[in-house]
């Protein structure tokens, strides 16, 4: 008998933290307007699934710093970034393009995230015969996970880097297939505003660590 339920299982879920860096892959001839966005070059081709960000892309400064997923490549010709770039004024003419280097955490225990709430705008008045309101801004708010504390791992000692330096990074939430197969990757921008650690007797000394979320995070199915 088959599952019903497309239900996915938290266990290998993944977390990481692009390392500050970056790697120039392309510099950028035109960018569309389109629900997602293709760039043009002929100098390096990122592979499908690499996260990269736009940078300094003249005629659509909207898309300059954003980070998204490669869905397609066309050898020598362009490649398909899902970023909705439909609204945005003009298309673009120049730029750069970097792949995002990723640290992965694997001592994460427990994660929840995407909390926020939208702004309550009020719009009552003398005539109003009951509060008035309209929502503002979505606002992804917070994502927090719990580690095993291990002062030289890799992704908690970019974690803490990112926290000292106040520096915006990108993050990636894995999760494993669903019941139905698909996988699906969180891509978002955040700020490292907590990282605390605690201990007791007969325990591991863990870490907490939250993330502020900055912009929409974009979802993207891996397959």
């Amino acid at each position: 008998m088959s599952f019903k339920s497309k239900a996915i299982n938290a266990q290998g879920s993944r977390i990481a933290i692009d390392d500050g860096t970056g790697v120039a892959i392309a510099d950028i001839t035109a960018v569309t307007k389109a629900t997602e966005a293709v760039a043009s070059s002929v100098l390096a081709d990122p592979a499908i699934g690499d996260v990269v960000r736009f940078i300094s892309v003249t005629g659509m400064p909207e898309i300059d710093g954003q980070a998204g997923a490669v869905t397609a490549v066309s050898a020598g010709v362009s490649f398909t970034v899902d970023i909705d770039s439909s609204g945005y004024a003009t298309p673009g003419t120049a730029g750069t393009a970097q792949q995002l280097v990723f640290v992965e955490g694997c001592e994460i225990k427990t994660f929840s995230g995407f909390d926020g709430q939208a702004a309550e705008v009020d719009i009552t008045t003398l005539c109003s015969e009951a509060r008035e309101y309209l929502i503002g801004l979505q606002d992804f708010g917070n994502l927090s996970f719990d580690v095993n504390y291990v002062p030289n791992d890799p992704f908690q000692m970019e974690c803490m880097t990112a926290k000292g330096k106040g520096a915006r990074r990108t993050f990636t939430l894995t999760l494993p297939p669903g019941q139905d197969g698909k996988q699906y990757v969180w891509i978002f921008d955040a700020f490292v505003r907590q990282f605390t650690i605690a201990g007791g007797v007969d325990q591991a000394v863990t870490g907490s660590v939250s993330l502020r979320i900055t912009g929409a995070p974009k979802i993207y199915e891996l397959n």
